[in-house]
């Protein structure tokens, strides 16, 4: 399924970015985001939210571009949600910068609707916390809680394989692509998450990691989780950054 608006809100992301406040601003302002397409500079001028730099950045996105995106995902057999869908989950929705587009391998649950809790840690986690890893979201998916994690190595893997062990539900949220191959040790997990649950990123299929991407994509880990569990964390570690953004967002 892909959103009927899709291709705008991918033109919005193409040309502003992601991780942008300015987004829900819009998604607020307009109930058709292709009128805000077609209303063009003068629109884009008096909404209020665009500065002349974005507005000549939207002037040079172009719809063909992410109509090529949307192609993309057809071949692929993605799904594409965009934030002005019925089903796109309010508790994403309700964060400062929430995805334009979220690209979705497999079937997203009714996240508004399900506990759901974040296990997040260190890439280099010891045996003990791997193995806590795996056991604590075992139990969480016997008792029917949603495990949502990042899907990189170390606690995040744990966490998944112990919610697929138990037939469980899990989400994996990319920073990146959810076609890029990036850790393709984890591929065939991934595969089997797309059975369960299903792997999503804020990012175009093909996109390849980039550093900041993967700060930016625990605001969607901690948006979807009613809680977020830290197993092994650096002092500065992405995990924490996670932590911190769910205290932000009420979460436990």
């Amino acid at each position: 399924m892909i959103s009927s608006n899709a291709k705008y809100w991918i033109w919005l992301t193409l040309a502003l970015g992601y991780n942008t406040p300015k987004v829900k601003r819009i998604a607020k302002l307009y109930s058709d985001i292709s009128l805000f397409y077609h209303g063009g500079k003068k629109e884009w001028r008096f909404c209020g939210i665009l500065s002349d730099s974005d507005i000549e950045k939207l002037s040079k996105a172009t719809l063909e571009e992410a109509q090529k995106i949307i192609d993309r995902c057809n071949e692929l057999k993605y799904s594409v949600l965009a934030i002005d869908d019925e089903s796109y989950p309010s508790c994403l929705f309700n964060i400062d910068s929430p995805p334009a587009v979220i690209y979705i391998s497999g079937t997203l649950p009714d996240i508004d609707n399900r506990l759901s809790i974040g296990v997040v840690g260190t890439r280099r986690a010891t045996d003990y916390g791997l193995k806590n890893s795996y056991k604590i979201a075992y139990a969480l998916s016997k008792y029917g809680v949603t495990v949502v994690s990042g899907g990189a190595l170390g606690v995040d893997c744990a966490s998944h394989r112990g919610s697929l062990a138990a037939d469980g539900v899990t989400i994996c949220v990319r920073g990146c692509g959810i076609n890029c191959n990036y850790l393709h040790e984890n591929e065939q997990m991934r595969r089997a998450i797309t059975r369960r649950g299903a792997v999503i990123s804020e990012y175009p299929p093909d996109e390849t990691p980039r550093n900041y991407y993967f700060p930016a994509r625990n605001r969607i880990i901690s948006a979807l989780s009613d809680g977020v569990l830290v197993i092994e964390a650096g002092a500065k570690s992405g995990s924490l950054i996670t932590a911190n953004l769910a205290l932000e967002q009420g979460k436990e």
